[in-house]
């Protein structure tokens, strides 16, 4: 939403003024189930561009690896991590170098 405003005007107006967000890191993440943010937000033609670290976990029970990756894949270019656990963000030291080594792209 904060890459495109035009999505949902009645949710952010014009007069809010935020830069784009520079990166995303999703966790356990899935596509909205609401008919009406998928249509826009989420369409096949057009990637969201914002660079985007996904961590899924392949055991995970409440969100399918599945799902995780169907929103991956709506992002241009997304680094994926796939760890042995469930529904959580791991903490190992092979994550733990992945966030940082990723956000610190983003550095000022």
């Amino acid at each position: 939403m904060m890459e495109d405003r035009s999505y949902f005007p009645d949710l952010i107006p014009p007069s809010f003024e935020h830069p784009p967000f520079k990166f995303s890191v999703i966790v356990a993440g899935f596509k909205p189930t609401m008919q009406e943010a998928t249509n826009h937000m989420l369409v096949k033609t057009k990637k969201v561009k914002t660079p985007s670290l996904h961590f899924i976990g392949e055991l995970d029970t409440l969100v399918l690896p599945e799902a995780m990756s169907t929103l991956a894949e709506a992002f241009d270019k997304p680094k994926i991590f796939k760890h042995a656990g469930g529904h959580y963000l791991p903490s190992s030291s092979a994550s733990c170098k992945e966030l940082l080594q990723f956000v610190s792209k983003f550095k000022d």
